[in-house]
């Protein structure tokens, strides 16, 4: 599973990553954390899951971009999700999880999508936390930034 908060870096930076340090969603992030994204989900991956909850934050922040990059952000996200399987859990049954009212319902439905078993890769510490100490298969992007840095 591929998921990282906020999602629209992949999209935004999948089609121009000199966008990245303009975006108004994509504050915490520069350039070349696309780069590093890329390549971990390129080498490291070879399926891709997402949520329909993850994907309407995505086009939700998308929708606070200027006209330019909200298009191409929207135009990279629907070849996306051609590329990938969209794993769907009820609303219902994911706000019946004991972590909803903590993490929330798109965090909820990654970690409920995490038991397929699918690895995370996410930038929202909580949902990190979350993940790793059920002893399902997550990474925090932030920690591999910070090595990078080294």
């Amino acid at each position: 599973m591929y998921s990282i908060q906020p999602g629209n870096a992949i999209f935004i930076g999948g089609k121009d990553s000199s966008l990245i340090p303009k975006a108004k969603t994509l504050s915490a992030f520069v350039e070349d954390d696309y780069d590093l994204l890329g390549d971990i989900i390129n080498n490291s991956f070879n399926h891709l899951v997402t949520t329909p909850h993850i994907m309407t934050e995505v086009s939700n922040l998308l929708g606070k971009e200027r006209d330019h990059i909200r298009r191409l952000g929207r135009e990279a996200m629907a070849e996306f999700l051609s590329q990938c399987t969209e794993h769907t859990d009820s609303s219902v049954i994911l706000v019946s999880e004991p972590e909803f009212n903590r993490l929330g319902l798109t965090d909820v439905a990654i970690a409920v999508a995490s038991r397929l078993p699918a690895f995370v890769l996410t930038a929202d510490l909580p949902l990190y936390l979350h993940v790793s100490s059920s002893g399902l298969e997550a990474e925090n992007f932030n920690h591999i930034r910070q090595s990078s840095w080294n």
